[in-house]
């Protein structure tokens, strides 16, 4: 019986190990689920993550259901339900009206507004100079992006080609060579030398952006190869217009 006593420590110890074993688990995993929220990670990654951690909780409770084990339970939903509400309010789309779509009111007072330019017109005209200007550098202008001779109004989008954006290099820009390629980072726009499987890109992403961004122009410019049509006389110019 002695030794059964020495070898089993008291309950009130048991209880305290598994609380401080829970509380090294509850940290890292709490750390690394706003790591991924702040870099913008796969936000199901990050709930699986609290989620590991409320299946631990459990685990604990199951083994003692004291009050300190079942109080862990109550932690670990209430940060995954913080966590899922956060994310919630974050991924409101800049200007979305107050009370519409994620955010609510308090979402959407806290961000700058994005105003459009009134009704799309899509027999507007953009040379690539002018295209520039909606690149979304001004926090109360709208995004555009040139794809397949067309421009698009992406501020709907603004979080993926706003500032700081995944997608932002592409915002005020022909970025159908980059969307081709899936190229991020490239710097021309010409697209008569795109492979036949990087023209079905193209053509699939330009179905993509018609089927969820209003059309609001389309590109004609001749200072340089684009996605517009050619020079009537098949010479570019060399400058931006």
């Amino acid at each position: 019986m002695e030794l059964h006593r020495a070898l089993v420590p008291p309950a009130e110890t048991r209880t305290e190990a598994r609380f401080l074993c829970s509380r090294h688990l509850l940290l890292p995993v709490a750390e690394k689920t706003l790591l991924c929220l702040r870099r913008r990670w796969s936000v199901q990654f990050a709930m699986l993550l609290l989620q590991s951690l409320l299946l631990k909780a459990q685990e604990i409770t199951q083994q003692d259901n004291t009050e300190e084990t079942s109080a862990l339970t109550y932690v670990a939903a209430g940060i995954i339900a913080a966590v899922g509400i956060a994310y919630y309010y974050m991924s409101a789309p800049v200007g979305a009206p107050a009370g519409h779509g994620h955010g609510g009111p308090s979402a959407a007072s806290s961000a700058p507004v994005r105003v459009s330019e009134g009704t799309p017109d899509a027999n507007r005209t953009f040379t690539l100079a002018q295209l520039k200007q909606y690149d979304g550098s001004n926090p109360t202008g709208p995004i555009y992006i040139g794809t397949g001779g067309l421009v698009f109004d992406v501020t709907g989008g603004a979080s993926f080609y706003g500032p700081g954006g995944p997608y932002a290099s592409f915002a005020g820009t022909d970025a159908s060579r980059g969307l081709a390629k899936m190229d991020l980072k490239s710097s021309s726009f010409g697209v008569d030398d795109l492979t036949a499987s990087e023209k079905n890109t193209l053509r699939e992403w330009k179905e993509k952006y018609e089927a969820k961004y209003p059309v609001v122009g389309k590109i004609v410019d001749y200072s340089q190869p684009n996605s517009g049509p050619a020079p009537p006389n098949g010479e570019y110019t060399g400058a931006a217009q």
